[in-house]
């Protein structure tokens, strides 16, 4: 399930790549991304020499999380995902902390918001890796990304609260779609326990009963986890729930893509 990607973990080359490509990644450490470089034919020696090599010539694949995750692959979820927040964390903080007015904005929100769309350009620029260890592997990579999206999301739970008066513009099967990208998906306090859902019902004025609500949140849960895509009409009518949230609005075009 993750033989190629232990291999770019190990810095090994092969001429076995899914796209046939000869050749290893080579980690950098200090810009935290992996570069390909490719073998001769006889798979002897590097195509570029070591003093030749820049990004053109042996380009850069991946970056970011996903960078982050392989060269740790094999650790607790939870370490990475912690460990890396912290090192981008700091980055960020550095950067934007020695700018004029620094001292009246709060940094650790706004890193969170930065942090997660720089994060999605940088997953849209890894796909590239797919071509290389295969659709499997690389849907393995993409679980362990949207985990570790709903892990910041979770960091940053105000950014998922809305208050929205217009209750009826929604159908029950809707309001359960709110709810797994709000309250389920991003587990801003767990998981479907009573307490939650009754949360949420009361939050928005909501006259549906919690055990048929809860039926289903567990249809749509399938259908969206399950790649169905009766699910996505649903999908495209809470758009407009989320109209002021662009980091829910993404995963939900990301989740039609996919299902798609």
């Amino acid at each position: 399930m993750d033989r190629l990607i232990k291999f770019i973990n190990t810095g090994r080359g092969t001429y076995k790549w899914a796209n046939s490509v000869n050749g290893q990644f080579l980690y950098n450490v200090e810009k935290n991304h992996y570069q390909l470089l490719r073998y001769t034919e006889d798979g002897r020696q590097y195509e570029i020499g070591l003093s030749k090599r820049n990004t053109s010539n042996c380009p850069i694949i991946i970056k970011g999380f996903i960078a982050f995750l392989i060269k740790n692959w094999g650790k607790p979820e939870e370490l990475i995902f912690k460990e890396y927040q912290a090192i981008c964390r700091e980055k960020f903080i550095k950067v934007e902390a020695i700018k004029p007015g620094s001292i009246f904005r709060d940094l650790n929100k706004e890193f969170i918001d930065f942090h997660v769309k720089d994060e999605m350009v940088k997953f849209d620029f890894t796909k590239t890796i797919k071509g290389f260890i295969g659709e499997s592997e690389f849907g393995l990579l993409s679980e362990f990304y949207k985990s570790y999206k709903k892990f910041n999301n979770h960091n940053n739970p105000q950014n998922y609260r809305r208050s929205y008066t217009n209750n009826t513009e929604f159908d029950a099967k809707e309001w359960a779609v709110i709810f797994y990208y709000t309250y389920y998906s991003h587990k801003v306090e767990g998981d479907t326990n009573p307490s939650l859902i009754s949360n949420f019902l009361t939050n928005y004025n909501l006259s549906l009963g919690e055990s048929s609500f809860l039926t289903n949140f567990y249809e749509i849960k399938r259908m969206i986890e399950g790649r169905n895509n009766q699910v996505i009409g649903y999908l495209e009518n809470v758009k407009k729930f989320f109209a002021d949230n662009d980091e829910i609005l993404a995963e939900i075009n990301e989740d039609i893509r996919d299902i798609q």
